[in-house]
């Protein structure tokens, strides 16, 4: 009797064998692409952080250049469209970096053009 209930078990079983080692095999699939995914992750985040580092040093470059230029401008009297040398123009450049409107073709027209019709 207790061998026959033993021998009916597997019979009755949810899962059979080859389900079980199937499961075990997609398990083991699934964890080596979380594996995987989440290298590419980490390795996408280093990217991230590498071009916004750059990013952040060339924006502090170019704002210090622009101080310079203002410093400049202002020691010829250029800065204010009132300024003594200034014929009226605007040659200060008010430039949001993180507008994508900041353009430099178009503040190398809005200084260029009057310095050449000044001189």
């Amino acid at each position: 009797q207790e061998n026959l209930h033993l021998k009916n078990i597997p019979d009755n079983q949810k899962y059979s064998v080859a389900d079980i080692e199937r499961i075990k095999y997609e398990e083991n699939e699934l964890q080596l692409n979380i594996t995987k995914l989440t290298k590419d992750l980490d390795e996408e985040k280093q990217q991230q952080w590498s071009e916004e580092l750059k990013y952040a040093k060339m924006k502090e470059s170019l704002e210090t250049q622009l101080t310079e230029f203002h410093k400049m401008a202002r020691k010829v009297r250029l800065i204010l469209p009132t300024a003594e040398l200034a014929n009226g123009y605007d040659f200060q450049i008010q430039c949001n970096l993180e507008s994508e409107q900041s353009s430099i073709t178009h503040y190398r027209n809005k200084i260029n053009v009057p310095l050449v019709e000044i001189l």
